[in-house]
């Protein structure tokens, strides 16, 4: 009777997880005006003004800027009007919002601060002629995986050029984008995040996911094996 009930428990196990895959898989699109609090606009080619430095402000989304985590240094990051709005690198040296700075950061799962990885990361930026920029990804250890640069992949929905590097597995830790034309980034979208994806790791679904997993019955089947102990 009780090994009836473990494999009964064993393959809603495994429609659950089944499930688990196919809820968390969604990619995420991050644009600078969504930060909580907002990032205070700065004005293009000026010094970013109190509250205009973007680090934790997208956290809740899963993006962390201006931090590589172990692929830095890092260099900071501010918002400015392109129009749309637009993130700009800091110019470590001047402390102006030169157009030309890098921008980067790195992946955590959704109002945490646990590293997270994806397998693709997509970012929107421009105006710069084609092949002027280049979208570098990272793995958790700092070392580069993947670099692609601008007008290869499309238009996005703000005009500009689309840059999309896209892994076999999740495997990308952070980002930086960076080129030898003035540019901004108006948008970053990337998959669903996890908190171990190389070879053969397991994936582990962000925390609203795994909630609503022991909301729609895992819980139960569980309470259940106790009390038949």
């Amino acid at each position: 009777m009780f090994k009836t009930h473990r494999l009964s428990l064993a393959a809603s196990l495994s429609a659950l997880l089944a499930l688990s895959a196919s809820v968390a898989l969604a990619d995420t699109t991050v644009k600078p005006g969504d930060g909580i609090p907002p990032v205070v606009v700065s004005p293009a080619f000026g010094v970013p003004v109190i509250g205009g430095i973007a680090t934790t402000q997208y956290k809740h989304l899963g993006l962390i800027l201006s931090d590589r985590g172990a692929a830095g240094p890092s260099v900071q990051t501010a918002v400015f009007n392109d129009p749309p709005l637009a993130w700009g690198g800091v110019n470590a040296i001047g402390g102006d919002i030169d157009l030309l700075s890098p921008v980067d950061g790195r992946f955590v799962l959704p109002s945490t601060m646990i590293d997270a990885l994806t397998d693709m990361v997509e970012v929107e930026v421009g105006f710069a002629n084609a092949g002027t920029l280049t979208l570098y990804v990272y793995a958790s250890d700092g070392s580069l995986l993947d670099s692609r640069v601008n007008g290869l992949d499309g238009l996005g929905p703000h005009g500009r050029d689309l840059i999309k590097i896209t892994r076999p597995t999740a495997d990308i830790a952070s980002f930086r984008v960076d080129g030898n034309d003035t540019w901004g980034m108006n948008q970053i979208t990337f998959g669903d995040l996890v908190t171990s994806g190389g070879p053969g790791g397991p994936e582990v679904p962000e925390p609203g996911t795994l909630a609503m997993l022991v909301g729609s019955g895992l819980a139960g089947g569980v309470v259940f094996l106790r009390r038949r102990k």
